[in-house]
């Protein structure tokens, strides 16, 4: 694992290119610490961590999301049922019959939130698979419909949770 201070110069490439993906989300900061490992890096910014990139991919780490509720709500979630949020914590995709609701509309590739029914916390950031019209539709009713990309117990989640 390795830790390190990236220069301002790459801050602010790194707030741009988050804030192409994410315009909602506000990076003002000072520094931004980067830790690397074997499955990603997660940038700290100003002592808290916020992103983590896996595959080329900015992701909202779910720590940062918890402690920012209304950071969530502006993305698209999808409502999960609690048999679900069991699945999701154990690394498995989205599968269409855990689906309970969809807040928000997003397309295939896009980055989505998913929560449970109970409570309204995210369990799982992931990739969607199927657009969200697809799924309201009733068009598509079995399947994929999530990549999981970060849930609540991973290695990232477990780091940004210690940091």
């Amino acid at each position: 694992m390795k830790r390190y201070f990236i220069s301002k110069k790459e801050a602010r490439a790194l707030r741009n290119r988050a804030q192409e993906v994410y315009p909602w989300l506000e990076l003002r900061f000072k520094r931004v610490e980067v830790i690397e490992d074997r499955w990603g890096r997660i940038y700290i910014v100003d002592g808290e961590p916020v992103l983590l990139e896996r595959d080329d991919r900015l992701i909202p780490l779910l720590t940062y999301l918890l402690r920012h509720p209304g950071v969530y709500e502006k993305m698209p979630v999808i409502i999960i049922d609690m048999g679900a949020v069991k699945a999701m914590t154990r690394g498995a995709d989205l599968m269409v019959p855990g689906v309970r609701g969809i807040r928000g509309v997003f397309r295939q590739g896009d980055i989505v939130v998913a929560v449970d029914e109970k409570y309204g916390k995210p369990v799982m950031v992931g990739e969607a698979l199927i657009a969200s019209e697809d799924v309201l539709s009733g068009s598509v009713k079995r399947g994929k419909m999530v990549k999981n990309l970060h849930h609540i117990g991973d290695d990232a989640w477990r780091l940004a949770a210690s940091l």
